[in-house]
């Protein structure tokens, strides 16, 4: 189960989301939308989820692993990397981190503590 837009736009439990689902350098906003995408593309009819389970049902692990490593791509700024901005909606590097700083501004993450609130208030407090 994912969260939506409205549970990050609400005002309660939307700090908490935002805090629990923001990445060092990419806003929770950010990680979402790069989901969605996915779940799109590969868990629905359109990306042929049937197809896919009977095409590497019958290959064996290990060749499924060494054709998978010979198809990566293993640099930072790569045509992968940038089709991937495009279909997200991404700026480049410096746009992904403003909005990192934007969102940790706005919620309770960037008020120097790593834990966020709601964890804290589930501690047992020792007398």
């Amino acid at each position: 189960m994912q969260p939506t837009e409205g549970d990050l736009n609400d005002p309660y439990i939307g700090p908490h989301l935002a805090d629990a689902l923001r990445g060092r350098n990419i806003s929770a906003r950010d990680k979402m939308r790069i989901v969605k995408i996915i779940r799109d593309r590969f868990y629905s009819e359109a990306g042929a989820r049937k197809e896919m389970f009977e095409r590497f049902n019958g290959t064996p692990l290990f060749l499924i692993k060494l054709l998978t490593m010979q198809r990566v791509e293993f640099s930072l700024n790569g045509p992968l990397v940038d089709l991937a901005r495009k279909v997200c909606g991404f700026g480049d590097d410096a746009d992904i981190i403003a909005n990192a700083i934007l969102e940790s501004s706005t919620t309770t993450a960037g008020q120097g503590s790593a834990v966020p609130d709601y964890i804290r208030q589930q501690d047992a407090h020792s007398a």
